[in-house]
């Protein structure tokens, strides 16, 4: 009977971790790191590219992320929201530029890898699949 009592109150903390992980996990995985100034102003960066999205459209990150991971592209969350593709597109080349010139000028990145991301802007704002999470990418 105890070996039993024992083997009920293991396998239910183990239900209990799983449960506990598999509701804690995705939070965790969006937590930022301890904040180094570093970290500081790259989130301050993609702030400034993000936001000019975020307050064209009237929503917040976590709203267009669930949008997103619902299978709608930019354009589709637009369109919802009463905006045409091409403000969409101005207002995301807008903020890409104001990202990437200081880069260039400072040397991070090369002109060439600049006006290749700006190329790519279009297809990224109508892609219709979620974004991979940060870290995914190889």
């Amino acid at each position: 009977m105890y070996r039993h009592q024992v083997a009920v109150a293991v396998a239910v903390a183990l239900v209990a971790g799983a449960l506990a992980v598999a509701i804690a996990g995705p939070a965790r995985a969006w937590t930022l790191p301890s904040q180094t100034p570093r970290a500081a102003d790259r989130a301050d960066a993609e702030r400034g590219l993000t936001q000019p999205i975020l307050d064209l459209l009237g929503m917040s990150e976590a709203q267009i992320l669930a949008e997103r991971q619902r299978g709608r592209s930019h354009v589709d969350i637009a369109a919802a929201r009463g905006v045409d593709e091409a403000t969409l597109l101005a207002t995301a080349t807008v903020a890409a530029k104001r990202w990437l010139d200081p880069r260039v000028a400072a040397g991070r990145i090369s002109p060439e890898e600049a006006e290749r991301r700006l190329r790519r802007l279009p297809e990224h704002i109508a892609r219709h699949a979620p974004p991979e999470p940060r870290g995914a990418r190889r």
